[in-house]
């Protein structure tokens, strides 16, 4: 059983479930950055600002790290790639073996599967 809010954690968490605790966290040290910028002097056993602005900034960068993906591990970019390539190879070939509404057609139907299969974005 998870409950992050709680702070109750038994097995391995998954990534919405570890980007949920992040983000828990992440408002921790705003409100703690917060209560020290408007000069609530009882908190400063927590830190100074320039470690909340630090550690918002490494669970923000760290959900980034976890949600997204390079490029080149795109299924998307590769199927468009090879769907080039085959339709290159055809003209080089000078013999067209599907007309290009067929083409069209398939490639949009492997592009409607792979976004609603694709959970996670691309970066550089």
């Amino acid at each position: 059983m998870i409950d992050v809010n709680n702070q109750i954690y038994s097995g391995k968490m998954s990534i919405d479930q570890t980007v949920t605790q992040f983000n828990y966290r992440i408002g921790i040290h705003q409100w703690y950055m917060n209560e020290l910028l408007t000069g609530r002097t009882e908190y400063s056993y927590v830190g100074n600002i320039a470690f909340h602005r630090w550690a918002i900034n490494g669970y923000k960068e760290s959900i980034r790290h976890m949600t997204t993906k390079k490029w080149y591990s795109s299924k998307t970019l590769w199927i468009n790639a090879a769907a080039i390539g085959a339709m290159v190879g055809e003209y080089l070939l000078l013999e067209q073996i599907y007309s290009p509404e067929i083409h069209a057609l398939v490639i949009a139907v492997i592009n409607l599967g792979l976004r609603f299969a694709t959970k996670t974005a691309v970066t550089k």
